[in-house]
């Protein structure tokens, strides 16, 4: 029997979302709340009964639910607990700007050390020494 945690996490990465992964002991509930993202939620260990506007939806070891902004829900933990790995639809543009604002920074620092073997110097006793100790 597939890992159900393996099989969300592949899920995920084929969608390039960004999981989180929260758990509660049996019987916890939350209160009626809404989200300004869509959320995506994957069982993997336990279960949970989420309550929307349009009735129940229990979720069990690999079962997946999809949220749209501002649906206004809450939940019941079953009997033995849950853990559910969770990722919003904007984790995965929000990974792909970090990575282009990365490449940039990585850029700017290359070309800035090529030009200055001085800047190179400098950077380099800033790495080492950064940051400061308190004496």
């Amino acid at each position: 029997m597939p890992d159900p945690e393996e099989g969300a996490l592949a899920a995920f990465a084929a969608e390039a979302l960004h999981p989180h992964s929260w758990s509660n002991g049996p019987g916890a509930r939350y209160g009626r709340h809404a989200h300004p993202y869509h959320k995506v939620l994957i069982c993997v260990r336990g279960a949970i009964t989420f309550h929307t506007p349009d009735g129940d939806r229990s979720l069990r070891p690999s079962d997946r639910l999809d949220l749209p902004p501002g649906v206004a829900h809450a939940a019941t933990v079953g009997p033995d607990g849950v853990r559910c790995l969770e990722a919003d639809r904007l984790s995965g543009r929000r990974a792909a700007a970090l990575d282009a604002v990365e490449f940039a920074e990585r850029e700017l620092l290359r070309n800035a050390i090529r030009a200055s073997p001085a800047f190179s110097f400098r950077l380099w006793i800033l790495w080492f020494t950064w940051p400061p100790t308190q004496r």
